[in-house]
């Protein structure tokens, strides 16, 4: 495997430095951000070329997205959902029309993964189809559903629009780092597929399967940039903070320190990129490097945003703390998805089949 980064994604991760650095909107609190300041920044990142490398996935594409993450994590998880994947869904089916507004930045989508209560009735010309999805990104402001199935022994990705009466949409989760309309569980009671209909939007894989691989690979490439912010904040803050006349980096104990998160997050950043290479590439060993990214990503996260929050003191825990605010973020990101623990068994169940 080449570790490179393309030219191409070189110049564009720079260029959504610039962006990030410029641009006022993409630092406001998750609290006061909607659906038209979220649409602001996408066609802001529409322009600069990052909706394709979201596309395009792969390995190149990490060295982009983790610096939104880095800045925004609650941004980077509607983007993500809307992009990496709902897009994902929308290119197995070949779906032009939305794959095009995407990447002109002009729609917001979600994926809503039935698991609870699901109810699936054929009566031989129309299938009813009922179910609930917890902890939706994107549920309020989605303008388009994709609604993986497994039916029986077939495979199948539903196109549901927002305005579809059988969706019900509860409050939103009041999830501590994240704003408080991103994310809402999704209930469907009774949506009614014609029989032709639906053989139309059949693919030939497991799309149940594959999103979660996506929504996981999505949670740990947030990982990653959390750990990077966590990391910068408590450079910058070392770098200005003095103790006896001297700079606190240059002291051993907080060197030490920085070298550690420095290490956790090249390490985290390896296997994002290890793990997005082969699930491009259809790897095999995609599912295990998955799940070994998030639990590695997700943890340490908590980790180095904590040993941050112990160098900078209770300046690290004000109310506005970036850093304080990616620590609440990692606690969601290893119970969301697949949780770590969960990942473990996992894992472990996968290495006894290799």
């Amino acid at each position: 495997m080449n570790f490179e980064i393309e030219n191409r994604y070189r110049d564009l991760r720079h260029s959504i430095i610039s962006i990030l650095n410029e641009e006022d909107m993409f630092h406001q609190s998750s609290e006061v951000m909607d659906k038209n300041s979220i649409m602001e920044c996408m066609k802001k990142l529409s322009d600069s070329g990052y909706i394709n490398a979201c596309l395009n996935r792969g390995a190149d594409s990490v060295a982009v997205r983790e610096e939104l993450a880095s800045v925004n994590p609650s941004l980077f998880l509607s983007c993500g959902m809307t992009f990496s994947v709902y897009g994902a869904l929308l290119g197995a089916l070949k779906n032009n029309v939305p794959l095009n507004m995407l990447q002109n930045g002009d729609l917001i989508g979600s994926v809503v993964i039935l698991t609870h209560d699901v109810i699936i009735e054929s009566s031989g010309k129309e299938v009813n189809i009922s179910g609930k999805s917890p902890h939706v990104i994107n549920a309020h402001i989605s303008e388009s559903y994709a609604v993986p199935l497994n039916i029986e022994d077939s495979y199948f990705i539903l196109s549901v629009p927002a305005d579809e009466q059988t969706i019900e949409i509860g409050p939103s989760l009041n999830i501590p780092g994240y704003g408080r309309g991103l994310i809402a569980d999704i209930s469907i009671r009774g949506y009614i597929k014609e029989e032709q209909e639906l053989m139309e939007s059949q693919v030939d894989f497991d799309p149940v399967m594959h999103t979660g691989l996506l929504m996981d690979e999505l949670y740990s490439i947030s990982a990653l940039g959390i750990i990077k912010g966590s990391l910068m904040s408590a450079i910058r803050w070392a770098k200005t903070g003095k103790r006896k006349g001297l700079r606190l980096i240059d002291t051993q104990e907080y060197g030490f320190s920085i070298a550690e998160m420095f290490t956790l997050y090249e390490s985290a950043r390896v296997m994002c990129y290890r793990m997005t290479w082969s699930g491009k590439e259809n790897e095999k060993d995609y599912p295990v490097l998955n799940r070994c990214s998030k639990v590695f990503c997700c943890e340490n996260a908590e980790k180095v945003s904590s040993m941050a929050i112990q160098i900078m003191g209770r300046d690290g825990i004000g109310e506005q703390n970036l850093v304080l605010r990616n620590y609440l973020c990692s606690k969601y990101l290893q119970v969301v998805g697949t949780s770590t623990e969960h990942g473990r068994i996992q894992i472990a169940d996968m290495m006894l089949d290799i």
